[in-house]
């Protein structure tokens, strides 16, 4: 589901409500959009969600911050 939604409509729900910024996605891993942004590799995502006030000290269940996630979650070519 996060593969089809765009820096715009991230922006548009962030805006409505700041506390979605924070909130827990109910995972394992605890992710907010953050870090599951990072996770799935929607840079332009992440980038809006820190341009509207994401914290970027968050970390998921294992200790993990966005920056981690994003490089566990790359492709090799």
């Amino acid at each position: 589901m996060i593969s089809v939604i765009s820096k715009s409509t991230v922006r548009i729900f962030c805006e409505a409500d700041p506390q979605l910024l924070e909130l827990k996605v109910r995972d394992q891993h605890q992710f907010t959009p953050l870090l599951l942004s990072a996770a799935v590799g929607k840079s332009e995502s992440v980038t809006c969600l820190l341009e509207l006030g994401a914290d970027l000290r968050q970390r998921c269940s294992k200790g993990f911050s966005a920056l981690q996630v994003a490089a566990l979650n790359v492709s090799s070519p």
